[in-house]
């Protein structure tokens, strides 16, 4: 009798193994439609609360070991500008410096001009509704191949630097990859912003989003893009990742549909395995940094821009199979060492 029971316990034990197994394996979509046996989320795996990506981006034990990067650098960009307004993240790459995407101060499609530094203003710290620090901007420098018409998918030139009005002490400043092809595709990348869940249930509308960190895998990586301006040639990149369900059904950047933009960000890799804090980018999240370890270091390599546009047919944004899309670092070695000279 034990024996028989010894045997039924171990079935239904392997069934259960297999089940799990099956669905871990699942064949990711490809008839280009965004799937409906999903779990519905914004941003965040819909298993995981936001509160807990928040709680990840103060670096909070157990979040303060070298597994994770230091967000403290990540800042809050408020602007007030036309198209170009609301918010936007940033990261401090010098004591003066602010690291940013250019589309959050200039829409070359709408703006005819630049957002004015009276209407910016910096925030440190995890909450910006209290904020440990503020400061004043004395210069903004937005990339001159993305103020003449700025094109991410064909160009990679979505980036601008905010030099402040007095120095940030409090806070280490992040490094920055100027290295080309040292981003490895398929490596563990994290991010950090402020984006806006203000609409999201159990949040509060009337208050800003409080910095939230998120991990994820390189799987896109396309440099060698050229603008060319009065005869000088301007260079780009871009890299991106795509945001996977723990079910492995959605796999956008792994699956055999891709629409033009997607198309312009190049081949690559991409698995169909969530990680522990796998999420997406959403609006306000513009302009803060993929980091990634290089050389046991973590390190900027690229500024969000955004992301594709319905990478399935369909498919909502923040939504599983979302693609965040970065303006590459490295291809922007140049300009940003000769900005900061300023």
């Amino acid at each position: 009798m034990m024996n028989i029971r010894r045997f039924l316990y171990l079935f239904l034990a392997s069934l259960a193994l297999f089940g799990c197994s099956k669905n871990n394996d699942a064949t990711p979509n490809t008839d280009g439609t965004a799937p409906t046996d999903v779990p519905a989320t914004f941003g965040v795996r819909h298993d995981i609360p936001l509160s807990k990506y928040e709680t990840v981006a103060t670096n909070q034990a157990p979040f303060n070991t070298s597994d994770y990067p230091d967000f403290t650098p990540v800042v809050f960009i408020n602007a007030d500008h036309g198209e170009a307004s609301g918010t936007c993240t940033g990261t401090l790459i010098g004591s003066q410096w602010v690291l940013s995407a250019g589309h959050c101060f200039f829409d070359p499609a709408k703006d005819t001009a630049p957002t004015s530094i009276s209407k910016l203003s910096i925030l440190v710290g995890a909450d910006p509704n209290n904020p440990i620090e503020t400061r004043k901007v004395s210069a903004l420098y937005i990339a001159p191949s993305w103020l003449d018409g700025g094109d991410f998918y064909k160009y990679g030139n979505d980036i601008a630097l905010i030099k402040l009005a007095s120095p940030i002490t409090s806070v280490t400043p992040a490094a920055v990859n100027f290295t080309m092809d040292a981003e490895t595709i398929g490596s563990t990348v994290w991010y950090a912003g402020y984006g806006d869940y203000s609409a999201q249930a159990g949040q509060d509308a009337s208050k800003r989003s409080k910095k939230h960190a998120l991990e994820n895998i390189l799987d896109r990586r396309m440099g060698g893009l050229t603008h060319v301006i009065s005869g000088v040639n301007y260079e780009g990149g871009t890299l991106a990742f795509d945001f996977d369900d723990p079910s492995g059904i959605i796999n956008t950047l792994g699956d055999s549909y891709a629409n033009d933009q997607e198309k312009a960000l190049g081949s690559g890799t991409s698995t169909n395995k969530a990680l522990d804090w796998e999420a997406t980018t959403v609006q306000g999240d513009s302009g803060g940094p993929l980091l990634m370890k290089i050389n046991f270091k973590w390190t900027v390599i690229g500024v969000l821009n955004g992301g594709v546009t319905e990478p399935l047919v369909g498919l909502k944004d923040g939504a599983y199979g979302d693609i965040s899309t970065f303006t590459r670092t490295a291809s922007f070695r140049t300009w940003i060492q000769d900005t900061m000279k300023k």
